[in-house]
């Protein structure tokens, strides 16, 4: 059975950088919003920590997700996210239980 998949990134970006990184992010977030089977695709800040995003993802399935995965869109956000970290980022992908 194909339940949900979440995946939650936490990304540490180097100080002072968020403003420069968000508008080129709102590009490939919006059009990651489009990919068939994209339930969400949010990106938030700590409140306390400008400088650490935290990247929502839910898709409908498995094979939505992977689609993503292999898309130019997933190469752009690494490269654009890869550029700007303070330290490697933290990634888990949850699968929905019920």
């Amino acid at each position: 059975m194909n339940k949900k998949v979440i995946k939650v990134n936490v990304i540490p970006l180097k100080p002072g950088f968020e403003d420069v990184l968000l508008p080129e992010l709102t590009q490939v977030i919006e059009a990651s919003r489009q990919i068939a089977g994209c339930l969400a695709f949010d990106l938030y800040r700590l409140s306390e920590d400008r400088s650490t995003l935290i990247l929502h993802q839910a898709w409908e399935t498995h094979e939505a997700q992977q689609t993503f995965r292999r898309s130019l869109l997933e190469v752009e956000l690494t490269d654009l996210l890869t550029a700007y970290l303070a330290q490697p980022m933290r990634s888990w992908e949850l699968e929905e239980i019920f």
